[in-house]
């Protein structure tokens, strides 16, 4: 699932999904992003890249702020 998360931010969510798994699929998101040329005219193109920060909930975890912040500060 993909949610907006403010500004530039999107966050994935697979539940039922380990880390490697979650690893698998946010290399996939990269290379797609870093293969995307969208045209903005006058043969220019714009091109991006991203970060991506990940985490996995654990019992020291008690809310989704907190997988928020583990995440964020993994990247």
């Amino acid at each position: 699932m993909f949610v907006g998360q403010g500004g530039d931010e999107f966050l994935v969510l697979r539940p039922k999904t380990e880390l490697k798994g979650g690893l698998l699929l946010a290399e996939k998101l990269r290379a797609a992003l870093k293969n995307l040329r969208v045209s903005i005219g006058k043969g220019r193109f714009w091109n991006s890249s991203m970060s991506i920060g990940m985490a996995s909930p654990d019992k020291s975890m008690y809310s989704t702020e907190d997988l928020l912040k583990i995440s964020d500060e993994k990247i």
